[in-house]
């Protein structure tokens, strides 16, 4: 899968260099990695990649699930073989309040998040309910020019963060694994 390179360890990592990526408002981006997705003409690069407190939501493309994990944290090997189709990166430090006064039960479900699924210790797998599929199909129907659909992107960006909010932790489709420790040479 193009959306995939090595990461030294026989292992493969998302290259967020290869994704459409469409900033929503500060510290919220939208990555698309196929090409039935939405297209951009300016060849826009992600600015929330390289922040280690960036938190990844991202819907395989195979599989019905999502995997939420923090930025600059490994993920088993075994996981890179689902893919990526779309993958959403919030920066809780840059999401400015004043941008989402009109929606603060998500900007403050967004600020916890990290804490609420102990991002930094372990990462979240989810299987995708009927709701959330539905969320991201609609977020891969978005006709030509995206832009215009800026604000539309956004509200599914909030739907997605409700649907994370309301999630059974506990539940049978909700899983919680350790993320992949890299050995380093000394």
């Amino acid at each position: 899968m193009k959306e995939l390179e090595k990461n030294g360890l026989g292992g493969e990592i998302v290259n967020y260099d290869l994704a459409t990526v469409f900033p929503i408002i500060s510290g919220i981006e939208l990555l698309y990695f196929n090409k039935n997705g939405p297209k951009q003409d300016n060849d826009i690069k992600s600015v929330l990649k390289d922040i280690p407190s960036t938190i990844i939501v991202q819907k395989c493309s195979m599989g019905d699930f999502c995997i939420v994990y923090q930025m600059g944290k490994h993920l088993p090997v075994y996981f890179s073989r689902y893919g990526c189709e779309t993958a959403l990166l919030i920066n809780t430090e840059m999401l400015p309040k004043e941008d989402m006064q009109a929606f603060l039960e998500i900007w403050e479900f967004a600020q916890n998040m990290a804490g609420k699924f102990q991002l930094g210790q372990q990462f979240l797998v989810a299987k995708l309910c009927p709701q959330m599929k539905e969320i991201f199909e609609e977020l891969q129907q978005i006709p030509f020019p995206p832009i215009m659909f800026r604000f539309y992107m956004q509200l599914k960006v909030y739907e997605i963060l409700i649907q994370l909010s309301i999630l059974n932790l506990y539940g049978t489709q909700v899983h919680f694994y350790p993320y992949q420790d890299i050995a380093r040479e000394v």
